[in-house]
């Protein structure tokens, strides 16, 4: 109940200060805290310039009070760890670990901006980020989807990097993306790894329709954190098609890869991809990468991109034309047989005539 009686986001009132010693006194960690002189010479109350010698994250003063202060703190000092790969200094995070929950009463807006902010400095920032979360005890508070993943066996022939939490930790340490936006559907692509899709076959730990079940979880994720329509699309789309290798071997129509290759979130999802295979130490698995993206980026060659396909399409089908070979027809079977005739032309990549197509409708139409 306290913390329904206490603010723990916005100080009760706002006092002006002559000094920058009281100013340096209220900043939030002692590399925040540095100064400058108009003649260029560092002003260092605090001892940040020694911290960042050490490489060291530490709160200015009494940990708590500043965390008490600002309860955005806690997830800031993380954030500011995880980015410059510094340590966080003893007393300041035990003093996170005690106060923890207070990351509770921080608007789902700020901490969605953190997340942000951390990812856009590559994936192992937000590995590290997750690490500290995990050890001040926010990450089950903020992100419960990426915690359940430990401990969530995967074959070690597939997976000698372990389970799916240090998998995901894997997969972010190999992004090769800076973009936040990417990193983030790398760190979320595998949250379907659940108890509720785990099963043991043969011994072997599965986690069949992970990627379904991993989409529908981060709409849950992105309703709570605020996630923007464009950010939900782009991370779902990754997530539900992150087994593109697998799907691709085990056969896959043209149409669907095209789709795919076309999607404005392609780019989101290769990255993730290539993090994905590429962070279960196995050099050889580049060659499936390559293989893999060369293939659909072949056919969209062939295609075309979205905008190109669909001029090259209606040229041979639309609507009308199937209406005017098969009269009486109705709205529901136009489209069925428009959409056979589409795969079918896809199929043959294009090198079919107007007459051919043609054909193929009025056979179409006899089958309905």
């Amino acid at each position: 109940m306290e913390l329904m009686k206490k603010e723990f986001r916005h100080p009760k009132g706002v006092e002006s200060t002559q000094s920058f010693v009281d100013d340096s006194a209220r900043r939030d960690l002692t590399i925040n805290s540095l100064g400058l002189t108009k003649d260029g010479e560092i002003v260092d109350y605090q001892g940040g310039v020694e911290d960042l010698k050490n490489k060291l994250v530490r709160a200015v003063g009494e940990p708590k009070q500043r965390f008490e202060e600002d309860a955005l703190r806690l997830i800031r000092t993380m954030r500011f760890a995880a980015k410059l790969g510094f340590a966080i200094e003893p007393k300041t995070l035990q003093a996170a670990k005690e106060l923890n929950h207070l990351i509770d009463t921080v608007s789902v807006e700020r901490v969605h901006d953190e997340l942000f902010k951390v990812a856009d400095g590559g994936g192992s920032a937000l590995a590290n980020f997750i690490e500290h979360m995990d050890e001040s005890g926010m990450l089950e508070r903020v992100l419960p989807e990426i915690k359940v993943l430990q401990g969530m066996e995967q074959p070690k022939e597939h997976h000698p990097e372990g389970d799916a939490y240090q998998h995901t930790l894997a997969a972010l340490r190999t992004s090769r993306s800076k973009d936040p936006l990417t990193n983030l559907a790398i760190m979320f692509h595998d949250i379907g790894k659940n108890k509720e899709v785990h099963k043991v076959v043969d011994g072997r730990s599965t986690y069949f329709g992970h990627h379904s079940e991993g989409a529908k979880l981060f709409d849950k994720i992105a309703d709570r954190l605020k996630f923007s329509n464009d950010e939900r699309e782009a991370i779902k789309f990754v997530i539900d098609n992150h087994m593109l290798g697998y799907q691709m071997k085990q056969g896959m129509k043209k149409s669907t890869m095209l789709a795919m290759r076309n999607s404005p979130y392609w780019e989101h999802l290769k990255e993730c991809f290539y993090a994905d295979i590429m962070s279960r130490g196995i050099p050889s698995r580049i060659d499936d990468f390559n293989e893999i993206v060369d293939k659909l980026d072949h056919i969209q060659k062939v295609m075309g991109e979205k905008e190109a396909f669909e001029k090259k399409m209606s040229a041979l089908v639309d609507g009308r034309f199937i209406m005017n070979l098969i009269p009486g027809i109705i709205g529901q079977d136009i489209g069925t047989i428009k959409n056979q005739t589409r795969e079918w032309i896809v199929k043959n990549d294009f090198k079919v005539s107007k007459d051919q197509v043609a054909d193929y409708i009025k056979k179409a139409g006899m089958m309905l």
